[in-house]
């Protein structure tokens, strides 16, 4: 009877490698020359260069406090957001996501014990400036409609680069199906926080801004909004990360007093640190595949 049983796991046992082997060998894994160790290496499709991780950003989102707004840590009616310093038109805290509107706001945090170097901040959101209809004839009539500032605030400067508007991050871009919609100069845009969340969730309306940390290890993040344009301006603040660029950078972000416009990359595909392709991120590390070809090091808790 043992002899059985062993035989038996042995068997169950050459299946499941054989299954994993088959399954490690398919189409959806990458076509990497050798796997070393963990997180080794990732072909980037749009210039068939491979990319070791060890290269790749750090993840330092765990630094924000409440970094994709749980809706168990804040109050809508206290006007509070754990972790968060808020000033100004907070008007919704729902479905991991912070909303603004009709008047000037400013969301911040202080994160400390960085090293000194360059990191990448990340946030999906957007500014409407003033209500749909406002947004249209204002950008029409060639107003300055990129009000909402993302910024960065170091012992080395400050650095600041604007928002996309709503009709900006919307156009070129398939929205979620299903979601409810309205029109800007005939461009289909998301209607409200839970359409505005589902796109942030497939990857859209990511606005990021580089800068620079001194000794002193410290930077304060937000975005905030000095002025309004209409009677309805409007933002949805989504989930925040952070990226750690090393100490040497050949770019750097737009300081405050030279602020241009970033122009927004998004997620496209995730990987495994063996190379095999996944649906969305899970526990642990992944390797994120941006629209700009580019190839992030994601630690996911």
């Amino acid at each position: 009877m043992k002899k059985l049983f062993l035989l038996s796991v042995i068997a169950l046992l050459s299946t499941a490698v054989h299954a994993e082997w088959k399954r490690a060998n398919s189409s959806e894994v990458l076509p990497l020359k050798t796997t070393v160790e963990i997180a080794t290496k990732v072909q980037n499709d749009a210039t068939g260069a491979i990319c070791y991780a060890s290269e790749l950003p750090d993840d330092y989102s765990s630094y924000i406090v409440n970094n994709n707004f749980d809706p168990q840590k804040g109050n809508i009616s206290e006007k509070r957001i754990d972790g968060w310093q808020v000033e100004g038109a907070l008007n919704g805290y729902k479905s991991y996501s912070c909303s603004f509107n009709k008047g000037t706001f400013k969301l911040s945090q202080k994160i400390q014990g960085l090293p000194a170097g360059y990191f990448k901040v990340t946030v999906h959101t957007f500014y409407r400036a003033g209500d749909y209809d406002e947004e249209e004839a204002n950008i029409n009539a060639g107003k300055d409609t990129h009000l909402m500032k993302l910024f960065a605030n170091t012992d080395i400067d400050n650095f600041e680069t604007n928002v996309m508007n709503l009709s900006e991050g919307s156009k070129g871009v398939t929205l979620p199906e299903g979601i409810a919609v309205k029109t800007i100069n005939g461009i289909e845009v998301p209607d409200g926080t839970n359409a505005s969340v589902k796109c942030y969730q497939a990857g859209l309306f990511l606005n990021e801004l580089q800068f620079e940390v001194g000794k002193g290890g410290y930077v304060t993040i937000g975005v905030k909004l000095d002025e309004t344009i209409g009677r309805n301006d409007y933002s949805v603040v989504g989930q925040w990360n952070l990226y750690y660029l090393g100490t040497e950078l050949p770019e750097l972000g737009t300081r405050i007093d030279t602020a241009e416009r970033v122009t927004a990359t998004t997620p496209v595909e995730f990987y495994t640190p063996s190379g095999k392709r996944i649906i969305s991120p899970q526990p642990g590390i992944n390797i994120i595949k941006m629209s700009d070809g580019s190839v992030n090091k994601m630690i996911l808790k």
